[in-house]
């Protein structure tokens, strides 16, 4: 789990909302999915948020796994 987000998981243990809304921005059209924001598990860390993107992307057969900031 990234160290910025490491807070965010904690507090879901505490008893805080269990998901977090997001929005997939980038400057790369072949990998450009809905910039509309949604809301995720907050216990997804890279390779969960890699999964959402991957299936959004329709790349199930050749998946990614994506850098988030």
């Amino acid at each position: 789990l990234h160290e910025a987000c490491r807070g965010l998981h904690e507090g879901a243990m505490a008893g805080e909302p269990a998901s977090l809304r997001v929005r997939f921005v980038t400057c790369d059209a072949s990998i450009r999915v809905t910039e509309d924001a949604f809301d995720v598990p907050t216990r997804l860390g890279r390779a969960g948020l890699s999964e959402v993107l991957n299936h959004l992307l329709g790349t199930r057969d050749s998946a990614r796994l994506f850098d988030f900031l």
